[in-house]
């Protein structure tokens, strides 16, 4: 727990630098002396863009569109207007805790999966070039010639195919 704005922004920055990041920063929008709530929530937000924002006040210069702009976006900025009930804050803290590690748990598996789309992808131009391609000389074979006939005659230039067959 922190009292004042730039010793928020730190507190966050060193737990994203330790790899143990937030998951929720409440924030007062006035504060002692130093910088005030949305540019807390500013600075916050470019260190963790993950971290939720809970904005709890009872009065403040700035409106909710102003620190949304600042500090979006919307869906990791809350709002709890004092007085508030302390089952309140606990239950929006738990559930906010959770949120956030369901969606880091799907940062992970859409990382995972990006990875495997683009090991599928090279496996499969792997295949192309074998199915293509001679294995001793690595030239196009005749199937690859046979594609390549194939996708001329769709096209409104005029060819000419000359084919010689070695045997022997």
């Amino acid at each position: 727990t922190v009292n004042q704005g730039e010793l928020a922004v730190a507190a966050v920055r060193d737990a994203v630098a330790e790899g143990k990041p937030y998951s929720v920063l409440f924030l007062d929008m006035q504060m002692p002396p130093g910088i005030d709530g949305q540019e807390t929530a500013r600075r916050v937000r470019e260190i963790d863009p993950n971290i939720n924002i809970v904005v709890v006040t009872g009065y403040s210069d700035h409106s909710p569109l102003d620190v949304a702009r600042v500090a979006g976006p919307l869906d990791k900025l809350y709002y709890v207007a004092k007085p508030f009930e302390t089952a309140e804050i606990r239950t929006l803290a738990g559930s906010l805790c959770t949120k956030w590690a369901m969606e880091g748990d799907l940062r992970r598996t859409q990382a995972a999966l990006e990875q495997k789309i683009a090991e599928v992808e090279a496996s499969e131009a792997r295949c192309r070039h074998i199915a293509l391609h001679d294995h001793l000389t690595r030239l196009p074979n005749r199937l690859a010639f046979q594609t390549f006939l194939d996708e001329a005659r769709n096209t409104e230039e005029d060819f000419a195919v000359m084919f010689v067959d070695l045997d022997r």
